[in-house]
Formats: structure tokens, sequence, C-alpha cells
């Protein structure tokens, strides 16, 4: 479903870090770095045990859990040009805005960005084990745009997710099966925004995906399918979630479904938005645990839902096994240029929702759209609104996230940390830094995912779109990354652009998002999975969007 999203001009700086302005990874932040026993130095810090404002959210909502059956992928009908045609018309949707959510100051535009200047070298991913188009448009039972590519992968298999097919490819890249969306949950009503993940602890694939509302009357509702094994083309669990309560009237579409998982539950965001007959009014934003005990175990239940910011994503704990942590993080870039925190307690049963704080001043502003170069260069590309578009990562001590921002009039790509042990209005404390490709290049649609090799010393991909109109040079992916103990660095210039493909005259709406997903496999004794990981973006192929996904390493 395409998203609301808000233009603006302004740029990000560090908190609590001296920026040179115009020299990416400045001796500035490198001494301040060196300073703090910071995120991924390498060095664990004692976390803060005050949580002055800290409070609890009362439930506001309530969603019912309905066990639909069972279906099997292997059997299902594998898609057509004629059936990709047909569905499409069916499932195409308009774009969402909310004119002015972003409040926040809109500063540094006038700034410079460049690569001129490197900090320290990082350990990148450079080994590349497969590099392949995806599902294209016209492969997808959707005539629609964006496509929100999303991806994930096992010790067997990489499973692909777009509007609106479901896509099955070996290890290796070979395709297994591509089927509808709409085969898992046959329905009159368009459906949209598919998420999956692959929650290695439990060998359990996990979809969600939404229908859209076409009546004032229509019960809010969700989809959700739930292997019963780790074979992604064998049998799923089949669920439909109905949502009651104050948060959720008549009518209302629960946008952009935001998906991150602990041990005990799949813990969902969504974005609300009321249909009045004619479009979509936005009324408020929830969040929700749904246990893993139940849906792993095809039985119908249900549970409470509450009241966040606007585009507040759930993270997903590190670690394969997954680590067990007691609070579980959920993340928002928020409308004065902040973040926002709050955990989840109790996600196997009866959760409890806590804000834990805001940060104090504002540290980023929406990007601008990303210009294109000719022939389409009067065409610009959406680069949304600021948002976080994909999971955070929760490690022992810090919540790593990205997401794209304003910098010197280019959207460019935001990643860091937050300590989890900091709390409070004003009080939570956040590191960060830029990635970028070149002085004149457009950085958006980021994702990310890591390995704790130790507490709080990591291995980080990143994962984004990247264009450079001046230079000619149409969408392409990207990846970088950082080494253990390496801590936040500037990215400026440091990574590979894994492929290039073309530009479009016509397909401005793009993502709504990406993915980065560990590894669940080793390479061999010396390389293990936590050196590995699946990227997932969007490219163009004659005009029209086409996935593309990639294995990258370090060795």
């Amino acid at each position: 479903m395409s998203t609301l999203r808000v233009r603006s001009r302004a740029i990000a700086l560090s908190a609590g870090v001296v920026l040179v302005i115009g020299v990416a990874g400045s001796p500035a932040f490198s001494s301040a770095m060196a300073a703090s026993a910071g995120p991924n130095s390498g060095v664990a810090h004692s976390p803060a045990t005050s949580l002055a404002q800290v409070r609890n959210i009362p439930a506001g909502g309530r969603g019912s859990v309905t066990y639909t059956g069972r279906v099997n992928v292997a059997k299902l009908p594998q898609l057509s040009a004629a059936q990709a045609n047909r569905l499409g018309r069916a499932s195409s949707t308009a774009a969402l805005k909310v004119p002015g959510w972003f409040t926040g100051p809109r500063v540094g535009a006038s700034l410079t960005k460049s690569t001129s200047v490197r900090g320290p070298l990082v350990t990148t991913p450079t080994v590349i084990r497969l590099n392949k188009g995806g599902t294209k448009r016209s492969q997808s039972s959707c005539g629609c745009q964006p496509p929100d590519t999303n991806g994930a992968i096992s010790n067997t298999n990489i499973v692909e997710a777009v509007n609106l097919a479901y896509t099955v490819y070996t290890r290796g890249g070979g395709l297994v099966s591509r089927t509808s969306l709409a085969s898992f949950f046959p329905t009159t009503r368009p459906i949209s925004d598919p998420r999956v993940i692959f929650d290695a602890t439990a060998k359990r694939w996990v979809l969600v995906f939404i229908p859209i509302p076409t009546t004032t009357t229509a019960t809010p509702q969700m989809f959700l399918a739930v292997s019963t094994s780790a074979d992604p083309i064998g049998t799923y669990f089949k669920y439909t979630i109905s949502f009651g309560g104050a948060l959720f009237p008549a009518g209302t579409l629960l946008d952009y479904p935001m998906l991150g998982h602990d041990v005990r539950a799949i813990i969902l965001g969504t974005n609300n938005f009321q249909f009045n007959g004619v479009g979509f009014t936005y009324i408020n934003s929830t969040a929700f645990a749904i246990p893993k005990s139940l849906i792993y175990a095809g039985a119908g239940f249900s549970f409470p839902a509450f009241s966040v910011e606007f585009g507040t994503h759930p993270a997903i704990a590190r670690g394969i096994p997954m680590k067990n942590y007691a609070r579980s993080y959920l993340l928002a870039a928020n409308a004065s240029g902040g973040y926002t925190v709050y955990f989840l307690t109790n996600t196997g049963g009866t959760p409890t929702l806590t804000f834990q704080g805001t940060t104090a001043n504002s540290l980023w502003s929406p990007p601008p759209s990303a210009s294109q170069p000719p022939p389409n260069n009067g065409v610009f590309l959406d680069t949304l609104d600021g948002r976080i578009q994909a999971p955070p990562v929760q490690t022992d001590l810090f919540l790593w996230f990205t997401h794209a921002v304003n910098l010197a009039g280019f959207p460019a790509v935001r990643y860091g940390a937050i300590d989890l042990g900091s709390s409070g209005v004003g009080g939570v404390g956040v590191t960060a830094e830029f990635a970028f490709a070149t002085g004149t290049s457009n950085d958006w649609n980021p994702s990310i995912a890591l390995a704790e090799v130790s507490t709080n010393s990591v291995r980080i991909f990143l994962n984004w779109a990247v264009n450079d109109p001046p230079a000619g040079v149409n969408v392409g992916q990207r990846v970088s990354g950082v080494g253990p103990g390496e801590g936040v660095p500037s990215l400026a210039g440091i990574g590979t652009t894994l492929f290039t493909g073309g530009g479009s005259p016509t397909e401005t709406r793009f993502g709504d998002y990406s993915s980065v997903s560990m590894d669940t496999k080793n390479v061999s004794l010396t390389c293990n999975r936590t050196t590995q990981a699946l990227v997932v973006n969007q490219v163009f192929n004659a005009g029209h969007w086409q996935v593309r996904l990639a294995r990258v390493g370090t060795c």
C-alpha cells in the first residue's frame, strides 16, 4: 500500500558528536568515539538504571486472531502473465499522504557533503555469492507501484515478497515457485504491503499483508500466514486478524505493517487510516504482539493493541538462536526530527507497552525526492518521509536503526544506535552517521541487519538504493557495512554498488521498503554465518520495477 510522505530539505547531525562540515569521517568524530565506550566500540558499558519519565501506555484496542485453515504452497497455481494483468488491476492502490506531518526544524540544507576525507577503514562486504534480478512488475500479479521489496533467507531457500507475489528461490538463486498472495487468502478486497521474515530459531516463515477497505463499514483486518516447518513451499497456517476498540473504527486500513519479532512473539506496528467513502484519513498508529506459541500451533486467540507514534517499527532481537531479552524494543523517527523509544514486556502472554523516552534535539528531517539523469531528469522518485522503513535490531546494549534523511539537499542514509540505558523525555542517547555513494548521489530506501559477535561488538550490513544523476548513473543497489569494534564511522563513499539498472519515466513511487537478513548457514569452518547476509532492494528494468537480491559477505 502506498504510504504517507512529506518532502523537505534539511540535514541530520549525530547526537553528542562534533561534525566537521563537508568532511565525512572527521577526526572530531573519531576522537569523540574513542573517548566513549560507544556503540560497536567493543567495550561494554553499564546501562543507566534511572527510568525517569518512563510510563506505561494502556491498551486502546484489541485484535482477534481467527484460524482459517491450511494452505499448501506447492499446490498453489504458478503465476502467469494473464494472471498478473488481471489481478493487478484489482490490487493497485493510490498514494496516501498527510501534509505537514513533520513538524521539526528544517536545518542544514546549505551544508555540503563530501567523500574527500574518510575516517578509519571499515570492514565492508566485498564477497558476492549471489547477485540477481528477482520478480519483475510483469510477473508480480500486481500492475501497481511500489513493489514493497523484501525477503529472507534460511539454510535452504530465499523467499521474496512483493506486491503481490510470493517467490521462493534456492540459495543459489534458482526459481522454485512464484504464486500470488491472493492465492493464500482469496478475497474480494484489494490486498497490499507484504512483509516476510524467517524465524531461524523456530524454523518458521512468517508472512503478513493487508486487505484494503472498500467501504466505511469494513472490519479492520490483517492477514497472517505461518509455515508449519522450514519448508517455504510446504503447508502454512492461515489467520485473519480482526481489530476493534477505540483505535480501530470501522473502515480502518492498517497501512504499512511493520514486522519484527523476539523469542516469544511476532510484533507488529501499523499506521491506521480510516476510509471515508472517497479516500483515507490518518487517525493513529498502533503496535501489538502476537504470541508465537499460539500462531505456530494453529490456535485462535485475542490480544491488546497500543497507541504509538506514527511509524513506530518493532525491532528484531539479534542472534541465531535469537537472544531472549526481557524487553522488546520499538522505535519511531518522530515528527520533531528525533527518535521515540518504547518497549514491550511479556510479549508471549499479556504484554505491557512502556514509553521509554525521546531524544533531546532535532537530529534529522525528511529527505527530498530523488532526481534522475536524462532522459528522465524531470521525473523524481519518492524517497518517503524519513520514517524507519526496516526493522531495527536489538542487541545487548543498543538498538540499531537506519532511515533516509536530508543531507545537504540530497536524500542520504542515516544509520546508528540508540543507547538502551538512556530514558526520559529528551534523555535518550543516539550516535549516528551517514552513508552515501558520492557527493552528488541520491541514497534512500535503506535497511539494516547485524550480528553481535560479543556484547557491544557488532558486524553491520547496510543496503540501500542509489543513483547519481550528474554522473548519468541510474538506480542501483548498494551495500556497505562495519566490522566489530569499528564504532559508527561515516560510510561516505564506502561500499559496493552491486548492480545498476535503468530509470523510469512513470514509476515515481519507490520502495516502500527493502530488507537485510543475516544468513543462517555457515559458508565454511572459517567463514561463518555472522559474516554473511541477504540484501533485497528495488531497481528498474525497461522502465518498470524489478526486485534485486544478493548474498554478500566479508569472506
